[in-house]
Parts: C-alpha cells; sequence; structure tokens
C-alpha cells in the first residue's frame, strides 16, 4: 500500500519539476499548465503553491512595469531619435 502512495507522489513531484523547468526557460504558460496538472493529479503540490505565486506575481509586475516605461518613452514626439535604454547607461 505504501509504494503506491509513493509512486503517485513521484507522478506530482515530476510534474512540479517539470513546471519549475518550463518557468526557468521563461514558458510561464506551460509551465503553470504543469503546476495546475500536478494540483489535480495529487494535492500534496499546494505545499509549493506560495512559491508558484510569488514567482508569477513578480513576473507579471516585472512585465508591466517594463511596458509602462516603454510607453512612456515612445509616446514622446520629437525630431531625434530616442534612446530606449531604461537604467540610462
Amino acid at each position: 500500500m505504501a509504494r503506491r502512495a509513493l509512486r503517485y507522489n513521484c507522478v506530482s513531484l515530476g510534474l512540479v519539476s517539470i513546471a519549475v523547468y518550463f518557468l526557468w526557460r521563461g514558458r510561464v504558460y506551460a509551465g503553470s499548465v504543469c503546476f495546475v496538472l500536478s494540483l489535480t493529479f495529487k494535492q500534496m503540490s499546494l505545499y509549493y503553491a506560495p512559491a508558484f505565486f510569488a514567482y508569477l506575481l513578480a513576473h507579471t509586475l516585472r512585465a508591466k512595469k517594463g511596458r509602462r516605461a516603454t510607453r512612456t518613452t515612445t509616446s514622446v514626439h520629437s525630431s531625434k531619435p530616442h534612446d530606449n535604454n531604461i537604467l540610462g547607461s
């Protein structure tokens, strides 16, 4: 009986590992789908949910901040070309 439960834990952990790999490679949607599949397979994956939530929230906020900075630098109309470098270096 214990071996069956551990086998299912391995499948769930494998799906979480694939999700982390996809997030590490920048494929947020694929990573999210793998994590949701892991959650539906075994609810033990909820232990990893706060880490996934924090990463995805940070990713979303960074993306929105980048879009806002790009929008403000390209909306200025002048005759000279823009330098879209946000850091100014």
